[in-house]
């Protein structure tokens, strides 16, 4: 596995040969220029894990890579003319031999006024075709009820 931070929330996993990007929000320098890649996948909708505005020159890079979003940042993103599959906890989903499953579900409070949102923390590991590994990576965030 490598993984790489590339600012803020923003990682690039490669595992099993597949290549993920989690989380690109607007603290993350160029994310929009990766390539290559299988999979964006997005814990939630704060702007500082998917930046909307730059998402679609990232996808128009990545044809054929998968828009994998929590669902309440389903719901954003369609509004917005960017189709993803929801991705809700005990969901799975495989890009390669990477295997990512969703936990947890709601964000943690950050402040008293502010309303809880929807939240996804992800455990990735490999699968070599008949069981797969112990998760190699398990990212949180924010997440209340991780596992």
């Amino acid at each position: 596995m490598r993984l790489t931070h590339l600012g803020h929330a923003c990682l690039l996993v490669e595992v099993g040969g597949a290549r993920i990007l989690v989380d690109p929000g607007v603290f993350t320098p160029d994310f929009e220029t990766v390539t290559g890649l299988d999979a964006v996948l997005l814990t939630h909708q704060h702007a500082d894990h998917v930046d909307a505005h730059r998402l679609p020159a990232l996808l128009a890079a990545n044809e054929t890579a998968a828009l994998v979003a929590e669902p309440d940042t389903v719901q954003q993103l369609d509004a917005a003319g960017l189709p993803a599959e929801s991705l809700r906890p005990g969901d799975e989903r495989r890009f390669g031999a990477a295997r990512v499953r969703a936990v947890g579900g709601r964000h943690a409070r950050l402040l008293e006024d502010t309303p809880v949102v929807g939240n996804v923390g992800l455990l990735v590991s490999v699968h070599n075709g008949r069981r797969p590994s112990r998760p190699t990576l398990v990212h949180i965030g924010f997440t209340r009820s991780a596992c």
